[in-house]
């Protein structure tokens, strides 16, 4: 054995550079593989982090679509309840009395004399005009004007009712206030309050 021992060390300088190099390579080796291993380690929290942070980003842009939606929306209901619903009287008084008239007669009823009078609601920049009316008529009728007057789409609010007999017949005589809102007519400029 001691020949092959002694074979070694007389070659040692053709093997001895070759381990080194060897051994130099495998400590590189190892130390790139911890190295790649941890930049990895640290491209996937990264990568994590990221995909995390683009669903929150994602989650937050279809909040705020809904939002924006809704407000939209918001808008288009105010904007038509402006111009439906509290137009100015020129704009809705007519259509309101032909559609109480018609209401009127659609439930076998008959309108005598209407009056208009109004209140101003200042502090919201609102008007409330009413219709006060007779009818004469029987109860199923006066009944079946309330009911038709509850499904119409006008904003018309019955505030009271006044109910008497005319005779025996079982005909009512009967008084209806109604009411709705208008837009209160801005005053003109040289028109102002003493």
């Amino acid at each position: 054995m001691s020949g092959r021992a002694g074979l070694w060390q007389r070659r040692i300088r053709v093997w001895l550079p070759a381990l080194l190099f060897l051994a130099a390579n495998l400590g590189v080796l190892a130390w790139d593989r911890v190295v790649l291993a941890g930049r990895i380690a640290a491209l996937e929290r990264r990568l994590e982090w990221t995909a995390n942070e683009r669903e929150e980003v994602a989650r937050q842009t279809r909040e705020l679509a809904s939002r924006r939606a809704a407000i939209l929306r918001n808008r288009e209901y105010r904007e038509r309840l402006y111009q439906e619903w509290f137009a100015t009287p020129e704009q809705r008084l007519t259509a309101a009395i032909a559609e109480v008239k018609d209401l009127a007669a659609r439930s076998g009823l008959e309108i005598r004399a209407i009056s208009y009078p109004q209140q101003s609601l200042t502090e919201y920049g609102l008007v409330r005009r009413s219709f006060v009316f007779g009818v004469e008529g029987s109860y199923g009728a006066l009944r079946q004007l309330v009911y038709l007057l509850e499904l119409t789409p006008s904003f018309l609010t019955l505030e009271s009712i006044r109910v008497g007999e005319v005779g025996t017949g079982g005909q009512l005589r009967a008084e209806l206030s109604l009411s709705t809102l208008f837009i209160a007519e801005p005053e003109p400029a040289g028109k102002g309050r003493s």
